[in-house]
């Protein structure tokens, strides 16, 4: 967890290989991912969510997942981890329908 903690933004979500349109929340948001697995997602502007505090982690099984505390469920939820080079983070969310998130490190 330590390598992949740091502060990212979504650079680009794909379905299928195609990719998806994010609103204007989406691309705004910073996601802050502590090395002892709390987070917080932050909206810089606070037009769209303010500060949200979130878990994060990595699965006995090498799987990646987000949850907001005290609101909607998983952002995401047991990932694989498809790639990780220290400043990209790519997640297959649902493999099975192609769900694929890339987090740039900021």
């Amino acid at each position: 967890m330590n390598d992949i903690a740091g502060s990212y933004k979504i650079l680009k979500y794909d379905i299928g290989g195609v990719e998806g349109l994010m609103t204007a929340c989406e691309i705004r948001l910073n996601y802050t991912l502590n090395a002892n697995g709390n987070a917080v997602i932050n909206d810089p502007d606070g037009v769209c969510a303010g500060t949200l505090d979130a878990l994060w982690g990595i699965t006995p099984e090498g799987k990646f997942w987000l949850s907001q505390t005290g609101g909607f469920a998983h952002i995401v939820n047991s990932a694989e981890i498809v790639s990780f080079d220290c400043s990209t983070l790519v997640v297959d969310d649902t493999p099975s329908s192609g769900e694929r998130i890339t987090f740039k490190r900021k």
